[in-house]
């Protein structure tokens, strides 16, 4: 059984997870990923495994039906929020699906209360947008 692996939290930690795995005869895959794999790049890659652990990445009927007409037969979101699998595509393409309620709740209302303390001092950048590289980089220069 192959795993595919895309949720960058437990890509960080990855080795610690496959023994555990292996025992149970599945081996996990970690492609390169920064945030999010793209819906071309999952609709290439999902038919070959049995399994997805994703993280943000697009769950679409589209992902998800490639993947099926392949070996895909399982999903498990990791993480905080579903909003980016379509549940009723997993249903209907018979996918089973689970996630992870609950999951890094306290860390996550610990880093929203972070930034308004930090917004509040006028210690992060003000600028609407997607905060990603350039951005982050720039957040991380007022911490270092």
């Amino acid at each position: 059984m192959r795993v595919l692996v895309t949720c960058p939290p437990m890509l960080r930690m990855i080795d610690e997870f496959r023994p555990v795995f292996a025992d149970r005869g599945a081996e996990l895959v970690a492609p390169e990923v920064v945030q999010t794999l793209t819906e071309e790049q999952l609709i290439e890659l999902l038919p070959t495994f049995d399994g997805w652990i994703s993280g943000d990445d697009p769950a679409t009927e589209r992902v998800l039906t490639a993947g099926v007409a392949g070996r895909l037969r399982g999903l498990v979101k990791w993480g905080v929020g579903v909003d980016n699998v379509d549940f009723e595509a997993c249903r209907k393409l018979g996918l089973q699906v689970a996630h992870t309620p609950g999951v890094f709740g306290r860390e996550v209302a610990d880093i929203a209360m972070g930034y308004v303390i930090g917004l509040a001092r006028g210690d992060l950048p003000d600028r609407p947008g997607d905060p990603r590289e350039e951005d982050l980089a720039e957040a991380q220069r007022h911490f270092a």
